[in-house]
């Protein structure tokens, strides 16, 4: 009698194989994806904490009495995406890059609301929320299109006297 495998041996020890590197090649992707995922937030956490930054030091949320208008690049209506070096942030001091993937929005809006009046709200007046987001495209979503991914990051500003 001869020794050695049948072939029902070696297709099923294939098998088991073939399921054990398929296993390891999805979750090195996986990992491959995760870590170019963390590092897009990473740096788009950067880029919104510098924006931050500028706004505050700079006093930016009270760049006028009023709040800031569309055209100033520190009002941005909801859907726009701007350049992170557009107007006014277009100056080489700031350090933001140019022509890269990722895009933002700022937004400044008065702590005091509509239906608060009278002197007892007045500190208010004093105060700004402003709201920095950074986005990115990565991966490809249900419908085959990039997914919009964002980093956000909100602060309130006092008006230095």
């Amino acid at each position: 009698m001869k020794r050695g495998f049948t072939i029902l041996e070696i297709a099923f020890s294939l098998g088991i194989l073939s399921i054990v590197i398929l296993g390891t090649l999805a979750s090195v992707h996986f990992g491959m994806k995760s870590q170019q995922h963390g590092r897009a937030m990473a740096e788009a956490g950067s880029y919104a904490s510098r924006l931050l930054e500028i706004m505050i030091e700079e006093n930016r949320a009270f760049a006028n009495v009023t709040l800031p208008l569309s055209t100033s690049g520190f009002q941005d209506a909801a859907s726009t995406r701007q350049e992170l070096n557009a107007t006014p942030f277009d100056s080489t001091a700031y350090g933001l890059p140019a022509g890269t993937s990722f895009k933002r929005n700022i937004s400044v809006i008065s702590c005091r609301g509509l239906a608060e009046t009278g002197t007892q709200y007045g500190w208010k007046d004093d105060l700004r929320q402003v709201t920095v987001s950074v986005y990115w495209t990565e991966g490809k979503g249900v419908s085959g299109q990039p997914v919009e991914r964002s980093v956000t990051l909100r602060c309130y500003s006092k008006l230095s006297r």
